[in-house]
């Protein structure tokens, strides 16, 4: 299909898909520009379409940070696949699941939640509606990216371990996998009437920022300490260098270096509300001050609050 014609296929509002490794070029103008490399399969919406000499000229904004609005070739996105009925059904699903998240979403969110999970599942192979409830509720209890997290290896597990091309594993094996994973990790960090994840929450929400690591040698040891002391059953259940994983990841997404005790609070807020959690549609408030380490503790401590409220624990 000729380029010019794949232009007139897209416009404003739709999704794509990166077809491979970008570099999407943001806004700003020549001495403010900056530059972010997004995975191949990154999930993005068009905000405009213009022609170019190489035939299209595309401005997007990733859908899980709507604010990065940037510049990328044509040729480095293909159409996402449609939704449909599937995101009907979890649009219905997501808000008896998980109400007080939802509802703090607001519509637009759960919508945003619900086609990033289709997406994702289905890169997994999983397409029967029981599948991505499964998948899309796994995603509203631990992040939008648990798949990827290496405080979830079950996860990794369940979904990874077979050849990724063909998927020669039957769906329901795979969904039986994630499904006996997932509810053996959340027997053993929750405890009996949840007292783990209860005693947890009660300990982080005394927590200061002072009391966080603010880099130099040692900076992970004194992270894991800090975590393991919080919430000790999380910690066993994670790849045992979780941590570094985590650190490195929030170094390399932010647009300038990540150290000290901003890296520290990055980490914290990764640990309880999930890998991906500044481009989660549940935490959209992040985003705005993840510059701050003092704004974004608050916030984080805030979720914590809103956790025990949840439960009916304050």
């Amino acid at each position: 299909m000729a380029p010019r014609d794949k232009l007139k296929e897209l416009q404003a509002g739709d999704l794509v898909v990166a077809r491979r490794k970008i570099t999407l070029t943001m806004e700003g103008g020549p001495a403010h520009s900056r530059q972010r490399f997004l995975s191949a399969g990154a999930l993005l919406r068009l905000t405009s379409a213009a022609s170019s000499s190489n035939g299209g000229t595309y401005h997007v904004g990733d859908i899980e940070e709507p604010a990065a609005v940037g510049r990328v070739s044509m040729n480095s996105i293909d159409p996402a696949p449609g939704f449909g009925l599937s995101e009907r059904i979890l649009l219905t699903y997501l808000p008896e699941f998980a109400a007080g998240p939802s509802a703090r979403m607001g519509p637009q969110g759960v919508r945003q939640l619900a086609q990033l999970g289709i997406y994702r599942a289905r890169s997994y192979g999983l397409t029967d509606d029981h599948s991505l409830q499964l998948y899309a509720g796994l995603m509203m209890q631990l992040g939008v990216a648990f798949d990827e997290d290496p405080f979830h290896p079950w996860a990794h597990t369940a979904l990874r371990n077979t050849p990724s091309a063909a998927y020669p594993i039957a769906e329901h094996q795979r969904v039986r996998s994630l499904y006996g994973a997932s509810t053996e990790y959340f027997q053993r960090v929750l405890g009996k009437d949840s007292e783990h994840l209860r005693n947890a929450l009660f300990r982080a929400t005394q927590l200061r920022l002072d009391s966080l690591p603010s880099g130099g040698a040692g900076f992970v040891e004194r992270m894991r300490r800090l975590l393991l002391d919080l919430y000790p059953q999380r910690m066993e259940s994670a790849a045992t260098d979780a941590l570094e994983q985590t650190a490195a990841f929030l170094q390399g997404y932010s647009n300038k270096p990540t150290t000290g005790k901003s890296l520290a609070v990055q980490v914290a807020v990764s640990f309880a509300m999930g890998r991906g959690a500044f481009q989660d549609p549940r935490f959209p408030q992040l985003r705005e001050v993840s510059g701050s380490p003092e704004k974004l503790f608050l916030g984080l401590q805030n979720h914590l609050q809103q956790e025990l409220r949840d439960r009916g624990w304050k």
